[in-house]
């Protein structure tokens, strides 16, 4: 029985997300969370959302920067 428990956390573990961390690149502009944002989080998240976002780089990082102070 055991052997079944090994064999679907290994299975569960290769088909979730945990191969992809961009998938909750986003999680880190959480507002509990955004004091703690780093550079190459907003790298993560812009290159993830490039397509979805209608801004720069640099306008990510100003608003980014606008929530820290807030």
């Amino acid at each position: 029985m055991m052997t079944g428990v090994v064999s679907f956390s290994e299975e569960w573990t290769d088909r979730s997300t945990f191969k992809f961390p961009s998938s909750f690149a986003a999680q880190t502009l959480n507002p509990s969370r955004v004091q703690t944002v780093t550079d190459k989080d907003i790298s993560t998240v812009y290159e993830c959302y490039a397509a979805d976002l209608q801004c720069e780089r640099q306008q990510l990082d100003q608003e980014v920067n606008r929530w820290k102070v807030r």
